[in-house]
């Protein structure tokens, strides 16, 4: 049997670039650095870019914008020019994009 057979693609990479590497004296300091503290699969993840952190928008740390955005939308009551502007900000927020997208 293949050391390699059922080995999805990302554990192959994973597996090159450790062969690749071992050998470098950089490397087992920086490997030892990748495991301490916490689990060895999160870190080396962490270390091979698998979990790329992304820009957390200002709705997802406050949900009282969405809930604000949500209300002025859905109350009567408010100027037209608001609601439009609720409405802009609401459907971006479900599309996972920032309320002000820089120009």
């Amino acid at each position: 049997m293949n050391s390699q057979q059922g080995l999805g693609s990302r554990d192959r990479d994973i597996d090159d670039f450790i062969r690749r590497e071992k050998d470098n004296p950089n490397f087992k300091d920086m490997f030892k650095k990748i495991m301490e503290g916490g689990t060895s699969t999160k870190k080396v993840e962490n270390f091979l870019g698998g979990n790329q952190m992304t820009a957390m928008h200002d709705y997802q740390s406050d949900p009282e914008l969405y809930k604000t955005a949500k209300e002025i939308y859905e109350t009567p009551g408010y100027d037209p020019a608001s609601k439009r502007e609720a409405k802009r900000q609401l459907d971006l927020m479900d599309a996972g994009l920032p309320r002000f997208p820089k120009v």
